[in-house]
Order: C-alpha cells, then structure tokens, then sequence
C-alpha cells in the first residue's frame, strides 16, 4: 500500500460529508442566516405580500427572511455528479442565479469569497482531519515509506 492510496478519502466518504453539508446550509437558511449572518429583512411590500399569499406557487407566508417563498431554491440545493476520491461539489442546479440575486439583497447563503458559513466550514474542516487522522494512523500500520535523503 503507497501513502498516496492509504490517504485516499474515497468517492463515498466525500458524497456523505457532501449530503450532510447540503442539510446544514438548508437548516442554516431557514434560520434566517447565512455567510454573512442573520439575513437583512424582506422589504415591507415584499413581507406583506408574501404573508398575504400573494405569490404564485407559494407554499410559505412567513415574513421571516428565510428564502421559504416555494421552496424551490434550497430543493435545488444538492451534491451535484462531480464527486471522487479527491472531492465533492455542492451547488444549484437550476436555481444558482436566484441564490445570487438574494446574495446581492444581504441574504448570501454562499458567495465565491465565503463558499460556506463559518460554522459549516469548521464543521467540514473538523470532519476532513478526523478523516485523514484516521486514514494515518491505519496507513502507519501497513505503510512503508522510502525516504532518499542525501
């Protein structure tokens, strides 16, 4: 076994961690925060018409900021097909460009410069070391590595 392998996190272990932090930006969401922390407030005729029901496909009337109008944007929210044994991706599939549009009104649920939530992010990075930690001490046990120093 070669270090290169012995540290190979694999496909399967990259789409779990990709599922799990898919669920804790939705949770996140419809808390009211994001990257950025709680979400700015819907503008009032926005809040009202929304608490009045006044949108098409509507499935919530809450006035929170919670980007819960249908339901359709963070449905879209998933791991997408670019997983292997050296990552995954997350993203939107349909709905990327209204994810941008709400970054842009001060409810960034991911943005280029901060990708996941403080949070999240220490979540993924905590996960990833155990992993690694794990894959070490077990590649330490059945791996030789020859060293040329000079």
């Amino acid at each position: 076994m070669n270090l290169e392998s012995a540290l190979s996190l694999g496909a399967s272990w990259w789409r779990e961690l990709g599922m799990t932090l898919v669920r804790k930006i939705k949770v996140l969401t419809k808390s009211g925060k994001g990257v950025d922390g709680r979400f700015k407030a819907y503008t009032g005729e926005y809040a009202k018409h929304k608490a009045d029901g006044g949108f098409k496909r509507q499935s919530s009337t809450s006035t929170k900021p919670d980007l819960q109008l249908t339901g359709d944007m963070l449905r879209d929210l998933k791991v997408k097909g670019d997983i292997n044994a050296n990552g995954v991706a997350i993203g939107w599939t349909v709905w990327g460009q209204r994810m941008i549009h709400n970054a842009e009104q001060g409810r960034a649920i991911s943005t280029a410069e901060k990708p996941l939530e403080a949070g999240i992010e220490a979540y993924a990075i905590r996960e990833y070391n155990k992993r690694v930690n794990a894959l070490l001490t077990r590649a330490q046990k059945s791996t030789t590595v020859p060293l040329n120093i000079l």
